[in-house]
């Protein structure tokens, strides 16, 4: 069973927010999509209005029934990696005598990291 991998809300008011020809199929687990802000590395179907806002209407990866959900967890993966990476370059900077240390904390981490990221993508593969 893979039920929380979707959710239909045909009764929403915005029902549905992209054009889709099964509607049956259109997944609304991602009403907001979790991964606008990895900009242009999001992999969906967007472009920026003259304003620089990040236009999304066009893109109905994260609504796949069976593609979306797989494609949101591998980008959150990099979410997760962006925001660990960020945090061990300000602990490194604010620590300046103690960098060599931090340095392998940190190549350890992100060693880990790319370990388990590896095991989550043969799950998905194997889903």
């Amino acid at each position: 069973m893979n039920n929380y991998k979707f959710f239909n809300n045909c009764t929403c008011e915005f029902f549905p927010c992209h054009d889709f020809k099964n509607k049956e199929e259109f997944n609304c687990l991602f009403c907001y999509c979790p991964i606008y802000m990895l900009g242009e590395n999001c992999g969906g179907n967007f472009k920026y209005t003259p304003h620089g806002i990040k236009d999304c209407s066009d893109c109905k990866l994260p609504h796949i029934k069976d593609v979306g959900y797989a494609h949101i967890q591998k980008k959150m993966m990099e979410v997760i990696e962006i925001v660990q990476n960020k945090h061990l370059e300000k602990k490194e900077s604010e620590s300046g005598s103690k960098l060599n240390n931090i340095s392998e904390k940190r190549q350890k981490l992100k060693d880990d990291f790319e370990k388990q990221k590896k095991q989550f993508e043969t799950i998905l593969e194997e889903k």
